[in-house]
């Protein structure tokens, strides 16, 4: 059994509307009491509460991890579904290793809520991640993320060409 200490790197706060209901402060209240050396906060495409997180943890030393769950446009339906309604998007993890990981993070984020076309929901295409990954670490699996839905469907080849690009976007 290892010693390591249990980090957790997807955290929905209550900034995460109608997804996520723990506080920031109790959040890392709980990291601290449980000896968490730090703890991610991954709220869906936005960065509200990352200020309030940052200083809340700093404070009960616990090192702060700022992180996005990023909507994401399934290009290979063109984004809309049948009867041409916009299909929910699919979701990737980033989070933040330095100050320009946070600069590409902000960006991104912006980006998401500007890009969309009317009544689509929120969400970006993977091309425009493109010169903005500088910083960031991509987890790329689990629950409603871009790999997971591809392997669930059996789409192999669909999974394999994906996992290249984004390799190649984030790990040149």
């Amino acid at each position: 059994m290892s010693n390591q200490p249990f980090i957790h790197l997807r955290t929905r706060s209550a900034y995460s509307l109608a997804e996520g209901a723990i506080k920031v402060e109790k959040l890392v209240g709980l990291a601290a009491k449980h000896g968490m050396p730090a703890v991610a906060i991954t709220d869906r495409n936005n960065l509200f509460g990352a200020l309030e997180f940052s200083q809340a943890a700093t404070k009960v030393g616990v090192q702060p991890i700022i992180g996005c769950d990023l909507g994401i446009r399934r290009e290979e339906e063109g984004g809309f579904g049948a009867a041409g309604r916009a299909q929910v998007p699919d979701f990737l993890l980033l989070l933040v290793q330095n100050e320009a990981g946070y600069r590409n993070l902000m960006h991104l984020v912006s980006t998401v809520w500007l890009s969309p076309a009317p009544g689509e929901p929120a969400q970006i295409s993977l091309s425009a991640l493109e010169g903005h990954t500088e910083g960031l670490i991509c987890l790329a699996g689990g629950p409603g993320s871009m790999l997971s839905r591809l392997a669930a469907e059996a789409q192999v080849e669909a999974a394999r060409h994906l996992a290249q690009k984004l390799a190649a976007a984030f790990w040149p």
